[in-house]
């Protein structure tokens, strides 16, 4: 009739009918248009409320509540004495509070409620709406108060399970605890597969508690036998157990994730990590949960590094390569630049410390990368932009704990470059500060090498005998070896063939049964000394060992030595 009798009185009825029925087909659009048009042509029709209250319905649905408060507030307004104007004053206070105008919210409430006493008991979303609002406000007793006379009333109302949850928030917010985790029991017990059990669930997964041997005991509600309720040994076996109760929940992502921030929360990082790969396997990565991966590795690496658990950090780079390095997170690089670098392959560090530098401008890197790329570029023999990272750091951050290591490696480069006097500033720079990463035996021998460097010969042997003594006490006998060959060198520097001597037998006892090129070259040095101390069989004896070796060049040498003090004996014989 509406196209063919237009005029007809049964018109308005059957537009509402064919609005309503594009309503329940959630077709909104063509519903507010059939609403608009039974609200625009006949306006004072007995079936005007309801289209227009039905209009403020479909603005709800569309998601503008300001257009349905303003359809709710006309109903009001025009058709007070109608029933859509008591249905559009609930519906008001309803969007309210989703608005999270809950004190307009609960003002519109007072007023049905006052209006007409019994709706109480024939609306249950009065005091659920009132109790939700009170919450809002932190007024947890009244919305305890109010949820328990819902529940009371209303005993079989399908939003239970969430009242039920509700309650049990407001207990905990009260300090009630242990009546909280009963009324969330009992939403798990009495609505087991609801979206109420399972924000219960989650609830009691943040909150448990230990008890005797670390067993989280789920308390079950007075009356309810007990031996229905679970008690887990660990926290993640009552997270396992959410997932698997509600795997099929069109919800489960959300349900895994929180579950993996909760145990990022408990620091149980690998755990969250795994819990997000699960994620995966059934949905794509959202951003939420690439943060909350990204997070857990960082915290996990962070851990890692601090227990020098350096391979395992590159094992987890390994086995995820495919997403740390799509991160943006410069933390992540820098974490497994450092294991890298802390297990010598200054490579695969300098590559990682790289990756995190193209997080930030020049002037804004961080303590951690500038000392990163610095001892890479070192390690790797770029010393001048080494230096220059170094330099940065001390600069500009002077009391970062590496500042010391960059002063000696800056001291180390100066060294290299013969620059005596600057090396010797920064390497004492150095040992003023250093620390365990740092050892003062290094420290001083780079300073033992700037003062022989400087012809500061006497400085330089003390220096020696001090690493010595450093060494000595740490069982450093590989280091040792080096430092008596160096201190050796430099007694025969200043002519004082005794000492040296004594320092170099001390280097070959150390390596007696080393037979490699290197302790030939000590025997021949040494050999030397015992030449200009007169002990000429004592030399003789060396030099025969060096020449019966199979290393030609040292072989070669003491060969032409003995022929050299052959000669010499002979001519003394002659002129004897």
């Amino acid at each position: 009739p509406i196209q063919k009798i237009p005029k007809s009185v049964y018109v308005p009825a059957a537009t509402l009918i064919l609005a309503n029925t594009y309503f329940k087909l959630k077709n909104y659009y063509e519903a507010l248009a059939y609403y608009n048009l039974v609200c625009s042509r006949h306006r004072d029709d007995e079936f005007t409320p309801e289209a227009r209250f039905q209009t403020g319905k479909v603005y709800l649905m569309i998601n503008k509540p300001e257009e349905a408060i303003s359809a709710f507030q006309s109903v009001r307004r025009e058709y007070p004495q109608t029933l859509f104007a008591e249905k559009s004053k609930m519906e008001l206070a309803k969007t309210f509070f989703e608005m999270n105008r809950f004190k307009k919210s609960l003002s519109l409430l007072a007023e049905i409620a006052k209006a007409k006493p019994i709706s109480v008991y024939t609306e249950p979303d009065i005091l659920i709406y009132e109790g939700n609002n009170y919450y809002q406000l932190g007024r947890y007793r009244n919305a305890r108060d109010t949820l328990l006379r819902a529940i009371n009333l209303h005993p079989d109302i399908e939003s239970n399970h969430f009242i039920l949850t509700r309650i049990a928030d407001t207990y905990y917010e009260l300090g009630a605890k242990e009546s909280s985790y009963k009324f969330y029991n009992l939403a798990i017990k009495e609505y087991p597969e609801s979206d109420g059990a399972l924000i219960s669930s989650i609830r009691l997964a943040s909150r448990y508690k230990k008890k005797g041997d670390d067993k989280i005991s789920l308390l079950p509600p007075i009356g309810i036998d007990s031996s229905d309720y679970r008690l887990y040994s660990n926290p993640h076996e009552l997270y396992e157990d959410i997932i698997k109760r509600h795997s099929d929940n069109p919800i489960s992502q959300f349900i895994m994730l929180k579950i993996a921030i909760l145990q990022q929360q408990d620091e149980e990082y690998e755990a969250s990590i795994n819990t997000i790969k699960r994620i995966l396997k059934k949905f794509p990565l959202t951003e939420l949960e690439k943060d909350v991966l990204q997070d857990s590795y960082n915290a996990l690496f962070k851990q890692d590094i601090k227990k020098q658990k350096y391979i395992t950090i590159l094992n987890h780079y390994e086995r995820d390569k495919d997403f740390l390095d799509t991160s943006d997170s410069p933390e992540t690089f820098l974490a497994i630049g450092e294991a890298y670098r802390a297990l010598c392959l200054h490579n695969s560090a300098f590559s990682m410390f790289q990756k995190a530098d193209k997080f930030f401008l020049e002037e804004d890197r961080p303590p951690e990368l500038l000392f990163g790329l610095g001892e890479s570029l070192f390690r790797n023999s770029d010393l001048k932009t080494a230096q220059r990272l170094f330099a940065d750091l001390v600069q500009k951050y002077p009391d970062h704990k590496d500042v010391p290591f960059a002063y000696y490696r800056i001291g180390q480069i100066l060294l290299r470059e013969k620059k005596y006097n600057e090396a010797e500033k920064n390497l004492k720079i150095a040992l003023a500060n250093y620390h365990n990463k740092l050892s003062r035996a290094d420290i001083v021998t780079s300073l033992a090498e700037t003062l022989q460097g400087r012809k500061k010969y006497n400085k330089a042997i003390t220096r020696y005998k001090e690493v010595i003594t450093l060494l000595t006490k740490q069982n450093s006998f590989e280091d040792l070896y080096d430092v008596y060959i160096s201190l050796g060198g430099l007694y025969i520097t200043t002519g004082d063939n005794l000492n040296a001597a004594r320092t170099l037998e001390s280097a070959l006892e150390m390596k007696e049964k080393d037979d490699g090129t290197g302790r030939h070259g000590v025997m021949l040095r040494l050999a030397g000394c015992y030449q200009r101390l007169g002990k000429t069989g004592n030399a003789l004896e060396l030099l025969r060992k060096i020449s019966a070796s199979q290393d030609t060049l040292w072989g070669r040498m003491a060969t032409e030595q003995i022929k050299e003090i052959d000669i010499r004996q002979k001519i003394g014989e002659s002129k004897s």
